[in-house]
């Protein structure tokens, strides 16, 4: 009697154990952020992409800081957003994030800091151009649902902090303290996967 029981519950050990380690690796080669990027990166269909999500321009620089004010735009150009601040600092840097897919390179603005206020603690750009998980600058009049639920899908990863390079995914950063006070630049995104600040 004792040997069957020992037998029962050691089948039912290895029978635990078994399934544990296959739902181990069924996450980490499914559900991993840098499975879902890729995933996604494959059977996404995206259409169109946002030649320049942001335009900005320097309003003061000084002592105590400097100031700017943001403007995004649709890939349509219609303005979907603005914003405008200050920080403490001397450089004010923006960083970006590149995504492939297939042949189009979508643009994230989406951080911003100065070398006064810690990378960790950098300002989000993205909240002021998400609504309901669809970040407006990769959206267009007549865009289908299948289209925004791709791109709401990697924009989430992107928003918590993805950006691992094995899925060609490039992380730029810009300082745009130097630039011209009163004037406006576009930041744009070339078909080389690259951000070009352009005065207009």
């Amino acid at each position: 009697m004792k040997k069957k029981v020992f037998k029962w519950l050691f089948g039912l050990s290895l029978t635990f154990l078994l399934f544990s380690l296959t739902a181990c690796l069924l996450y980490v080669n499914y559900f991993t952020p840098p499975k879902r990027m890729l995933r996604l990166q494959s059977n996404a269909v995206i259409t169109k992409a946002a030649q320049i999500p942001m335009r900005f321009m320097l309003l003061s620089r000084g002592e105590s800081g400097i100031s700017a004010r943001f403007y995004f735009y649709n890939i349509d150009n219609r303005e979907v957003a603005q914003a405008e601040r200050a920080w403490v600092g001397r450089e004010l840097k923006i960083e970006s994030v590149l995504v492939p897919i297939q042949d189009i390179w979508l643009g994230f603005p989406l951080k911003i800091y100065t070398d006064a206020l810690p990378v960790q603690k950098a300002n989000k750009l993205w909240i002021y151009y998400i609504d309901k998980g669809l970040p407006l600058i990769q959206s267009y009049n007549g865009q289908n649902s299948k289209e925004q639920r791709y791109i709401k899908k990697i924009f989430s990863l992107l928003r918590s902090g993805y950006t691992d390079t094995s899925s060609y995914i490039r992380v730029q950063i810009d300082n745009i303290a130097n630039y011209e006070i009163g004037a406006v630049y576009s930041l744009s995104i070339s078909p080389r996967g690259e951000v070009e600040i352009i005065r207009e």
